[in-house]
C-alpha cells in the first residue's frame, strides 16, 4: 500500500499538470515586472492596427485542427473604449483567437501575448491583421498594470505622438 501510495505522489509530482513557482523574494521584483509590462505595452501598440477595450460577448469555436495551438475561433467583442483605429464605441467586432493552446508562467510577463479571453470578461485589446496579438483583463492586485494601467498607458503614449 505505502509504494502505492509513494508512486502515485511521484507520478503526481511529475505529472504536467503540476506547476510550481517560487514567489519572489521581496517586492522589487514586482516593480521591475510592472516596468517590463510598461514595455510590452508599448510594443504591442506599435504592433496593433487597433487597441480598444471591450467586453468579450460571444465565441464561435473554429474547426478542429492537427494541434490544438493551430485551431483559430472568432470572438465577438464589444467596444466599450476605442484607443487606436477606426473603431467606434458600442459597435461589435470579431477577431480571431487561438484559444485552445495555453501559455503558463509562474509571474511576471511570460504570458502578455497571450489571447486567452471568456465570454462577459472585459479586456484590452491589441489587434493586428483581425488577429489579437495580447488580451489583458483587469489586474487584480498591485502587482500588474493589467487593463487599467495599460490603458493610461495607451493613451498617454498616443497623446505624445499626437503632439510631436
Amino acid at each position: 500500500m505505502k509504494r502505492t501510495v509513494v508512486a502515485f505522489c511521484l507520478w503526481l509530482l511529475c505529472s504536467p499538470w503540476v506547476l510550481a513557482c517560487e514567489l519572489p523574494s521581496d517586492d522589487s521584483f514586482y516593480i521591475s515586472s510592472m516596468q517590463e509590462e510598461r514595455t510590452l505595452t508599448s510594443e504591442a501598440l506599435a504592433k496593433s492596427e487597433y487597441v480598444f477595450v471591450g467586453t468579450v460577448s460571444a465565441i464561435r469555436v473554429g474547426a478542429a485542427a492537427s494541434k490544438p495551438g493551430d485551431r483559430v475561433s472568432d470572438v465577438e467583442v464589444e467596444i466599450v473604449d476605442a484607443l487606436v483605429g477606426s473603431l467606434t464605441s458600442g459597435t461589435t467586432v470579431t477577431v480571431k483567437a487561438r484559444l485552445h493552446h495555453q501559455i503558463y508562467g509562474c509571474f511576471g510577463n511570460e504570458a502578455f501575448w497571450d489571447d486567452q479571453v471568456e465570454i462577459g470578461e472585459s479586456y484590452i485589446f491589441f489587434v493586428h491583421g483581425g488577429r489579437i496579438l495580447s488580451a489583458s483583463p483587469p489586474a487584480k492586485s498591485w502587482k500588474r498594470l493589467g487593463l487599467s494601467g495599460q490603458r493610461e498607458l495607451v493613451i498617454s503614449l498616443t497623446r505624445r505622438l499626437d503632439e510631436a
